[in-house]
């Protein structure tokens, strides 16, 4: 059964390829998901996979493709759909897939944040409205809403509680020639037959890793659990690494949002070596932006596109113009670094030092 559900993995992965430029590790992580659908009987948390980046990057195409491999997909377009059809499809994808089409902060009216939010755990995935009898009286209807969810997103999502129990795929843009996913919906049978054969193997929670806060373990349980089972130590090194990033996240709370980390990228662009053999902020630099969202992408393995990491430099009051066919931040002072820093909850030695504060 292992080598039944490698394969039926390895497979996958060599599939979303034909769709997606996303990296070979976003692309497992989609496969290992997907696997896992198939045994939400053996979860009481159930983490939310989000396809994120920029316009045009492959996210809708890679998600839709990802979900001909998951158990009992439904999607559900945020955007077209009223609040009630909404919810009639949350109960029919409950202990299935739930496919989030659209999903943006201005669809995310308060009964689909609730149905979402409760999404995420058998004992919360509830959700009652008062329904008609037919007989001229009305009676509370229950709507189980538990279960597996994809979404892809241009932004984080603003509500901590959806950003902490996501497994995030930051899509960067690939150039190349790459299928629609509906060109390989009629090629996925043998794969998901394979997926429900072997449906009722259970995946045993005895796996190790490093000291984490317990909700990063949670969100990161179902994946864990199946790459483990199957012996796939690579991916489990590599997912440790990104456990690691997301706790980091979890403890710093705002620190790690985007807006947060474009300032970490550009404090980072700034940062030169003095002549002590220490470290110290250039200010009189002028910095690319895709110097910033690199940094970002090295150092946080999260995906900004130039236009998001401007919008937020925009925010933060810096000084974008472009100089020599890139744009760049330009005219730095150290009281719009030291007001940044304060407003993102972030304390940074160098801007300290370089303010003259102790």
């Amino acid at each position: 059964m292992k080598e039944k559900i490698k394969e039926a993995i390895d497979q996958m992965v060599t599939m979303l390829e034909i769709v997606s430029g996303a990296d070979k590790f976003q692309l497992r992580t989609a496969g290992y998901y997907a696997a896992t659908t198939w045994h939400l009987g053996e979860f009481d948390r159930f983490p939310y996979l989000v396809f994120y980046g920029g316009s045009g990057v492959g996210k809708s195409e890679l998600m839709k493709a990802t979900s001909y491999f998951c158990y009992s997909p439904v999607l559900i377009n945020a955007s077209t759909e009223t609040a009630k059809v909404i919810r009639e499809k949350f109960d029919q994808a409950k202990d299935g897939t739930a496919v989030m089409e659209e999903f943006g902060d201005s669809t995310l009216g308060e009964d689909i944040y609730n149905y979402l939010n409760g999404r995420y755990a058998r004992a919360t995935g509830t959700a009652s409205k008062m329904s008609p009898t037919g007989y001229g009286g009305w009676l509370p209807k229950q709507y189980i809403t538990f279960g597996a969810t994809l979404i892809h997103r241009l932004e984080h999502f603003k509500q901590p509680t959806l950003q902490n129990r996501s497994i995030w795929l930051y899509i960067l843009y690939n150039p190349g020639s790459y299928a629609k996913a509906t060109d390989i919906e009629g090629l996925t049978g043998d794969i998901v037959n394979v997926l429900e054969e072997t449906r009722w193997v259970t995946l045993p929670a005895n796996y190790k890793t490093p000291k984490l806060a317990p909700r990063v373990v949670d969100t990161y349980d179902p994946i864990l659990r199946l790459a483990n089972y199957i012996g796939d130590k690579e991916y489990l090194e590599e997912v440790n690494k990104h456990m690691q990033l997301a706790d980091a996240a979890f403890k710093d709370g705002q620190t790690y949002q985007p807006k947060s980390l474009v300032l970490r990228g550009l404090i980072a662009s700034l940062t030169v070596g003095d002549p002590a053999g220490g470290e110290m902020l250039d200010i009189t630099k002028s910095v690319k932006v895709s110097d910033i969202t690199e940094t970002i992408r090295r150092n946080y393995q999260q995906g900004l596109t130039t236009r998001q990491a401007n919008q937020y430099l925009d925010e933060m009051k810096f000084t974008v113009r472009p100089s020599g066919g890139y744009p760049k931040v330009m005219a730095i002072t150290i009281p719009q670094l030291t007001k940044a820093c304060m407003e993102q909850g972030i304390r940074d030695d160098l801007v300290v030092k370089l303010a003259g504060n102790p």
